[in-house]
């Protein structure tokens, strides 16, 4: 479908272009995007995962707000397989491709994670993450993207 179809230049540099590529698909012109969603990893021009790790931020606070609501009124295994359910996905798609990138920008997931786990084991905010029981039940597939620098 031509109408909803559009073009993306990619480039380690961001250069002021005076000189845009028209691109036409069965006579449609195509509009040129700065940050496009391909099989559901978010791409922009630059090459970096910003505009893909905000969308999971987004994400995760949604699921995040799930489980302080099911907090109140659910034990900690219902909380963990809503964890798994609303949290976990969204972590783990693409992180092959996301996960390595930039410690500054991975560290918001990573602070969301932490939020995420202490809700499931109902623990204040002050307690150090690496002595949960709980830690140990979440995937260590994330660990291995994450290193020893957040923990």
């Amino acid at each position: 479908n031509p109408s909803k179809s559009n073009f993306q230049n990619f480039g380690l540099q961001s250069i002021d272009r005076h000189d845009e590529p028209a691109v036409m698909l069965a006579e449609t012109m195509l509009e040129e995007v700065y940050c496009s969603k391909f099989l559901g990893i978010y791409l922009n021009r630059g090459l970096t995962w910003n505009d893909h790790i905000d969308h999971v931020c987004s994400k995760l606070a949604s699921g995040i707000y799930v489980l302080r609501s099911l907090a109140k009124y659910c034990p900690s295994q219902v909380l963990m397989v809503a964890y798994y359910g609303l949290i976990y996905p969204h972590l783990t798609y693409g992180l092959v491709l996301w996960g390595s990138w930039a410690n500054n920008q991975f560290i918001r997931v990573f602070k969301l994670q932490k939020q995420a786990i202490h809700i499931i084991a109902q623990l204040r905010f002050r307690v150090v993450q690496g002595s949960l029981q709980i830690t140990a039940t979440v995937d260590a597939s994330l660990s291995l993207h994450l290193g020893n620098n957040f923990v």
